[in-house]
């Protein structure tokens, strides 16, 4: 069984995004739309209005890879797409592993197909000798453009075919504006 969820925040999603606090001067005026603008507006996007997607994959077969570089898990079904109004994103990614005897597995976050999170350990490592474990990989993304970013889920093999199960188990992936 094959399920994929993709959603934006919506609904509680402002029409405008963050507005850079003003600096008043000592005898401003300061009308309605300014304090809409300032408080209520600014306050209902930091509590409410970031953006936030997410992402669970079940499929019917398992991700394996011998590559000793980074890859994509699923270049079509394993992305996370945030519209963003800032510059910083916490992306998070939570399913089960399996690594061969004596090697290590890497997971790894890339944003736009050009950036990525962690350096050539990625921001995940396991060994575990061909049991099936949980992994997570956590990518923070800072100094990024306002606007429609996608983050791919990486992985790569120390030596030797690693797997990521998705047969009957979900990969989740999971993203909000910071």
């Amino acid at each position: 069984m094959l399920t994929i969820y993709q959603q934006q925040k919506k609904g509680t999603r402002l029409t405008m995004p963050w507005t850079s606090p003003a600096t008043f001067i000592p005898g401003q005026i300061i009308a309605a739309a300014d304090l809409n603008s300032q408080l209520r507006d600014n306050e209902l996007y930091l509590l409410a209005g970031r953006p936030v997607g997410y992402v669970v994959r079940q499929g019917l077969a398992d991700y394996v890879t011998s590559s000793t570089s980074f890859v994509d898990v699923d270049a079509a079904n394993v992305i996370l797409t945030l519209t963003l109004n800032g510059s910083r994103a916490l992306v998070i990614a939570t399913g089960t592993m399996e690594a061969p005897v004596g090697q290590d597995m890497y997971f790894d976050w890339i944003v736009d197909s050009t950036t990525r999170a962690g350096g050539s350990s990625g921001v995940s490592q396991s060994n575990n000798n061909n049991q099936r474990q949980p992994f997570s990989a956590i990518g923070f993304f800072s100094g990024l453009s306002a606007g429609v970013h996608t983050f791919k889920l990486q992985y790569r093999s120390a030596s030797g075919a690693a797997t990521l199960h998705n047969n009957g188990q979900p990969l989740t992936l999971f993203g909000v504006e910071i």
